[in-house]
């Protein structure tokens, strides 16, 4: 069932690279990532922010993955 108020959030790793993308269209996660640019300008980049979503690169070692001993695309 979908729900049209839905906001998409996601976080994207890709190997190699010390950083994951987190982009988010829900205001609360925004307002997260807002303070996260002003606590720490040094370790977080603006990648796209507009009026509807934004998007930043963190440092990869501040996520925990949900799946932390499991490969979840087996």
């Amino acid at each position: 069932m979908s729900n049209s108020t839905s906001k998409k959030t996601t976080v994207t790793s890709y190997e190699g690279l010390s950083y994951l993308t987190w982009y988010s269209e829900d205001p609360e996660r925004i307002a997260e990532m807002e303070q996260l640019l002003k606590d720490y300008p040094d370790e977080v980049e603006l990648i796209s922010k507009d009026e509807f979503s934004m998007k930043i690169h963190v440092p990869k070692e501040w996520f925990d993955s949900p799946y932390p001993d499991e490969d979840c695309y087996s």
